[in-house]
Order: C-alpha cells, then sequence, then structure tokens
C-alpha cells in the first residue's frame, strides 16, 4: 500500500506539474498574441494617420496650383484680389469659400456673377464633399482639412514677393504667390502638427 501510495503521490505531482507548465505555456502565448496585436494595431494606426496627413497635404498643393494658374491666366491677381499694404488671407476672419468660389468658377460670395473669374475657368478640380478622414467642400462651400477645420490660405496679394497672414500666426513665406495651410488633427493652428503646403509634411502625430 506504501508503494502503490507513493507512486500516486508521484502521478499527481508529475501532473500538477504539467499543468503548472501548460499554465506557464499558455500565459506566455497569450503574452506574445497580446503584444503581437498591440504592435499591429499600433501600425494599423500609425499608418491611417500617416494616409490622412498625406490627403491634407495632397489638398493644400492642389489648392496652391490652382492660385497659380489663376494668376498666370489672368496675368496677374483679378482686380478683387489685388492690395496694397497687406495680403489676402483665406479661411480665417475671411472665409476660404470666397477663394474656392473663384477657383471653381462659382458665381456667390467672393465671385458674385463670375466677376472675379470672368472666363469661368475651373483652376481647382477633383475636390469631393468632406468627409471625417478626407479633404473636401463642405455644404457652404468652405474648403475643410480631413479633420474639418478650414483650410488656411494666403495669396501673395500684393506682389511684394511675400505671402504674410493678416493673423500674423506664422512667418513670412518668400517667392510663393500662395500658401495653405491646416491646423492638423488636433485642430489647433500654431502646433507642431500644423501641415503647410510650403514644407515637407511634419512626422506623424
Amino acid at each position: 500500500m506504501s508503494g502503490r501510495g507513493a507512486v500516486g503521490r508521484d502521478n499527481a505531482s508529475v501532473q500538477a506539474a504539467r499543468r503548472a507548465i501548460s499554465s506557464y505555456e499558455a500565459g506566455l502565448l497569450a503574452a506574445v498574441l497580446l503584444l503581437v496585436g498591440v504592435s499591429l494595431l499600433c501600425g494599423v494606426v500609425s499608418f491611417s494617420r500617416g494616409r490622412v496627413r498625406g490627403n491634407a497635404h495632397e489638398i493644400l498643393m492642389g489648392v496652391v496650383t490652382a492660385c497659380q494658374q489663376l494668376y498666370r491666366e489672368y496675368g496677374g491677381w483679378p482686380g478683387a484680389l489685388q492690395t496694397e499694404g497687406y495680403d489676402m488671407e483665406f479661411g480665417a476672419r475671411r472665409r476660404n469659400r470666397e477663394l474656392m468660389n473663384i477657383l471653381t468658377a462659382i458665381a456667390g460670395q467672393g465671385n458674385p456673377g463670375h466677376s472675379v473669374n470672368p472666363v469661368r475657368l475651373v483652376f481647382l478640380r477633383d475636390v469631393d464633399f468632406w468627409r471625417r478622414g478626407r479633404a473636401g467642400m463642405d455644404q457652404t462651400g468652405d474648403l475643410l482639412d480631413p479633420w474639418g477645420t478650414p483650410v488656411r490660405v494666403v495669396i501673395d496679394s500684393n506682389d511684394d514677393g511675400f505671402c504674410t497672414a493678416e493673423t500674423g500666426e506664422i512667418e513670412p513665406v518668400a517667392d510663393e504667390k500662395a500658401i495653405a495651410w491646416s491646423a492638423g488633427r488636433d485642430r489647433i493652428f500654431g502646433t507642431d502638427d500644423d501641415i503647410h503646403s510650403w514644407r515637407r509634411i511634419p512626422p506623424r502625430h
């Protein structure tokens, strides 16, 4: 009996050890899977944010190019876009729809009766309606970045060789007929995640 009892105790010890090892392995496997899952999720989020930032920069460059084409087509800024002593900024005190209507040949605010773009040329094309994560026009005609904030644009309306924001929130930018920028994901202008047409896209946030 004592021998059988010893064998039984030994078998029980072995089974307990196996159960302990199995529990350890299961815990280790779960930890590894969790780590892999978190890594994949971070990668997906980072990729998604990078894609959205790329879309924001793309629309900014599209606006700048459209402004340059407008300037070339009319041999200078049309009369309503000419100023002395300051540059016109859209998207802050002045709604950017005023410029968008000119660039898209829509008669409306900023371009009444097609008076600023009388030839009715469409300089800004292929702009979708806004939806979260993708820049586009809202129902009022304002151009919004992928996070829903109106894009800001400055044109060198006094032809002094600098684009200078009326709000003074950015340094003057030289040798550009127009510049555009987005507040970025935090929707606050002047922070390090702003996206600018005249700069490379900053690191992902």
